[in-house]
């Protein structure tokens, strides 16, 4: 039998529970940074770069919710690749400037992203 302070602390930690499996927050989707099929990161052979349609969330923002496997394709893309034209030969959207303000955020090299920040 338990006593009546355990009892009462063991109700508070059930109720607690109940309520965080019942949160309907879900987590932010991550954003997909688009690449080129076979992308190979030490490349710098992709014939043009493809657009991107989400702009980027805290998985590639650096820090502590940075997701590694994701940031560094996206960063050793825009090395490599960041001045090429777009695939479909139409200007950087809003979204795409976005991802190189980010780039060069992280890693302060405009350089490499100038195409698309002066489009």
């Amino acid at each position: 039998m338990l006593s009546g302070r355990t009892a009462g602390v063991l109700a508070i930690v059930l109720v607690s529970l109940n309520l965080v499996g019942c949160s309907s927050d879900k987590p932010e989707p991550e954003a997909v940074f688009h690449l080129q099929n076979n992308f190979q990161p030490n490349a710098a052979d992709e014939p043009c770069q493809l657009h991107q349609t989400e702009p980027p969330t805290p998985a590639y923002r650096g820090g502590p919710q940075s997701v590694t496997a994701l940031e560094l394709p996206f960063l050793a893309s825009y090395t490599a690749n960041g001045n090429k034209r777009y695939c479909d030969g139409k200007p950087p959207t809003s979204v795409d400037k976005d991802w190189a303000r980010l780039y060069v955020k992280l890693t302060g090299n405009s350089a490499a992203v100038g195409q698309i920040l002066s489009g």
